[in-house]
Formats: C-alpha cells, structure tokens, sequence
C-alpha cells in the first residue's frame, strides 16, 4: 500500500507521520495500561506479603535469576 490513487493524474502518499504517531500513541497507552496493572498486583502480593521490602526483594531476585537463566543458555 505505497500509493493510492484518486484519479489518473494525482497520486496521493500514504501519511506515514501520521500512521506511526498513532502507533507510538497505541503503544505507550499499552505501557501505561500494563505499568497501572503491575502497581496494583503488587499492592495486592504486598497484602500476604505483609511487606513492600520483601516484595521488592522478591521483584530483583527474580530479575536476577531472569537473567542468568538466559544468559547461561
């Protein structure tokens, strides 16, 4: 879909600037979205947890092993 055609004199572009600013747009709505879900599951895990320490504790060592694990492969 390079080009569209209106009538057999005037070729008209397609908008890229548009088409990626509502993509860009589409994607941070999606990183918020899941940045707002992530506060809350861990303001829920925090309730058993009885911490947000050990909480965040259990968020790097997770990270941590994450990464070695695909390092190691």
């Amino acid at each position: 879909m390079a080009r569209v055609r209106r009538n057999k004199k005037s070729i008209v572009g397609v908008n890229w600037h548009l088409k990626l600013r509502i993509k860009i747009e589409v994607l941070q709505n999606l990183v918020d979205k899941l940045y707002r879900e992530n506060q809350k599951m861990k303001r829920r895990l925090e309730k058993y947890e009885l911490t947000r320490n050990r909480v965040n504790y259990k968020n790097r060592s997770t990270k941590t092993s994450v990464s070695s694990s695909l390092s190691s492969d």
